[in-house]
């Protein structure tokens, strides 16, 4: 699908790695730049056999490696030789970073430049580090996970990172598709906490107009007892989510509380819910529930995914995009780069035109890793 487009990688960590991934599994080539000391990502634990971050292997399949120090100037020199031929260019440095490399449209006219950062280019907060825990935490994404204390409870997913990065490559796919019509290039500024507040949309539009949306407290956020998560005896927890009628029936009706029927909405039925629920393990809840049509899940853990039917039947562990195409695409078959520059003399060669000398006096000079 993207087999004519050229991504130059400058980002490291998660969400950058993340969008780029997803531009490599459905044929574009992603040359990964890597600074000397090769993206913090390769460190993060645990490791294969061959020392590699499971991970980074996972964030990096399909792309290839080019060791370029951007302190250099025959590393930055180097860089826009690339720039001259890409398509895109992703970037997650601070935001000003870019333009002092001088990458902007002036250079490079027909370049997709995407910048991914915490706060956006612009605005008050645009210079302050950051990780995804603060950048649900100024979204007010993290007021809405309230804990059995009263406090926000830490999140286990990078929500602000990877929904970042998936409007990333929406921007990007939307800026290719104009410069085919135009051939210009342009700019998308993709932000963590700007993602985050789109995904909030219900919450926020409601807020807005006026209806408190706060954690607890509405229809969605667990005031009422046909849409909440409940521990079972075991320590384990189902989800119910019978908004409609019908499935909070079928509910009462399979746990033998035909006297519920009437108080779906009922808050002070969460209590006389929940201990029903904690009567007995989530295995008795599973045989029962599942297969009723109520809208109950198990809350699976990691174990329970990897072994789930429906994940084994879609083939959806190691995690792929979370799309398909029919008929399928062939996923690309390069692994990651094994170490930061191993592709550098290749890309150099066949991207570049540069002789063997000229790859070596790069090499030598410090600009270029392999």
């Amino acid at each position: 699908m993207l087999r004519d487009v050229l991504v130059i990688d400058l980002t490291r960590h998660l969400p950058g790695p993340y969008a780029t991934w997803l531009l490599a599994h459905h044929g574009a080539t992603v040359l990964k730049v890597e600074a000397p000391e090769g993206d913090p990502a390769r460190f993060f634990p645990p490791y294969d056999d061959a020392g590699v971050s499971a991970v980074f292997a996972q964030l990096n399949r399909g792309k290839r490696s080019l060791g370029l120090d951007l302190k250099h100037p025959q590393g930055v020199e180097t860089l826009h030789g690339l720039l001259e031929r890409a398509d895109v260019v992703v970037e997650g440095f601070r935001p000003g970073v870019l333009e002092r490399l001088g990458v902007d449209l002036a250079r490079h006219p027909r370049l997709v430049r995407c910048s991914l950062s915490g706060y956006g280019q612009t605005g008050p907060y645009r210079d302050t580090p950051g990780h995804d825990l603060n950048y649900q935490a100024y979204a007010g994404a993290l007021s809405q996970a309230v804990g059995e204390d009263g406090h926000p409870a830490l999140p286990g997913l990078q929500l602000g990172d990877m929904s970042a990065a998936l409007s990333a490559v929406i921007g990007i796919l939307l800026a290719l598709h104009e410069r085919a019509r135009t051939g210009v290039g342009r700019t998308v500024d993709a932000s963590m906490l700007e993602a985050l507040v789109s995904f909030q949309t219900m919450g926020l539009s409601a807020h807005l107009a006026g209806q408190p949306w706060n954690a607890g407290q509405t229809l969605l956020t667990g005031a009422v007892p046909c849409y909440r998560v409940y521990a079972t005896a075991d320590g384990r927890s189902g989800a119910l989510g019978a908004l409609e009628p019908k499935f909070w029936l079928r509910f009462c009706a399979a746990v033998g509380q035909d006297d519920w029927s009437a108080r779906q909405f009922d808050g002070t039925l969460c209590a006389d819910v929940a201990a029903l629920f904690r009567g007995e393990p989530l295995a008795h809840w599973r045989a029962l529930l599942e297969d009723a049509g109520c809208c109950w899940s198990p809350v699976l853990d990691y174990d329970d995914l990897a072994r789930d039917p429906h994940v084994q039947a879609r083939g959806l562990l190691p995690p792929g995009p979370p799309f398909r195409f029919d008929p399928p695409l062939a996923p690309p078959a390069a692994p990651c780069p094994p170490q930061a520059g191993a592709d550098s003399r290749a890309i150099l060669t066949e991207h570049l035109g540069l002789e063997p000398a000229a790859v070596d006096a790069l090499v030598a000079a410090g600009a270029v890793l392999e």
